[in-house]
């Protein structure tokens, strides 16, 4: 499974580094990374130049500054894989977390995938463990109404991992045509 890894980037410069490393040290390699500079102004967009040239699975696309919602759309529509994964820029992933979604989408054939989220306050605050079996194997496999239902509560996280197929035709394939992130303004 071929995942589509969004970054929304608005200056993040300082802190950059940590996802796009917790990335490359990920465990499950067939990915890209779409980094969407939304008119950052600090060295944020240099940064992006940097890794695209390094590493051949990461690519950059800049634009106007829209916000995060429009930012996430942007990557959305530059994807080319049939999943879809969210990092923010200042979040990074446990070094297992793309394989473990990998194994629960193939195991469960889910539409949507949620992660439990660790709050910390320092980076690169790895754990030392080793995912197994059960991790996603005795799994809450939920109705669609019912994730809905708990991610309007907030009750679990936003999904994380989606399909954005455009070759099988079912509900999974219309998610982001139909349903954008909205974009919020604040007065």
């Amino acid at each position: 499974m071929f995942i589509s890894i969004v970054v929304p980037v608005y200056n993040v410069a300082d802190y950059l580094h940590y996802a796009i490393d917790s990335l490359m040290k990920q465990t499950y390699q067939n990915f890209e990374v779409i980094l969407v500079n939304d008119g950052s102004t600090d060295n944020s967009p240099v940064l992006c130049e940097d890794y695209a040239n390094r590493y051949k699975n990461i690519h950059v696309f800049h634009k106007e500054n829209g916000g995060l919602s429009d930012a996430r759309n942007f990557g959305v529509s530059k994807a080319s894989s049939d999943w879809i994964f969210f990092l923010d820029p200042d979040d990074y992933l446990e070094y297992y977390t793309l394989d473990l979604i990998v194994k629960i989408q193939e195991l469960h054939q889910a539409d949507l995938i949620s992660t439990k989220v660790k709050a910390t306050s320092k980076y690169n605050d790895y754990s030392s463990y080793q995912f197994k079996e059960s991790d996603y194997k005795d799994l809450n496999v939920l109705t669609k109404e019912k994730a809905l239902e708990l991610m309007l509560d907030d009750k679990i996280a936003l999904f994380l991992l989606v399909p954005n197929s455009t070759i099988e035709v079912s509900w999974r394939q219309f998610l982001f045509q139909l349903v954008k992130f909205m974009k919020i303004f604040m007065l």
